[in-house]
């Protein structure tokens, strides 16, 4: 049951929508806090393509290799369990 996933991406949406247009730039911990966090809840609740997409907004945005990490992580396993048989 993904349903607590459904309402934290809900609610991650909503969070990253108030942010300014620059947000990367001007709330850059929490731009990658909230990102991440909204790629993973989308990842769990079976939208990998969204998952996806997020994530490569992370790490094109990333200052370091340390925040770039976990986003990385995600995307390797999220790619593993496209392959994998229904």
């Amino acid at each position: 049951d993904c349903s607590d996933y459904v309402t934290a991406r809900l609610y991650l949406n909503t969070a990253l929508s108030l942010l300014p247009p620059n947000h990367w730039k001007t709330h850059y911990d929490r731009s990658l806090q909230l990102s991440f966090l909204f790629a993973k809840s989308s990842y769990s609740c079976g939208d990998v393509e969204k998952a996806q997409g997020i994530l490569q907004e992370i790490l094109g945005e990333c200052r370091c290799i340390k925040d770039k990490l976990p986003a990385y992580f995600l995307l390797v396993t999220s790619e593993y369990t496209k392959e994998l048989p229904p």
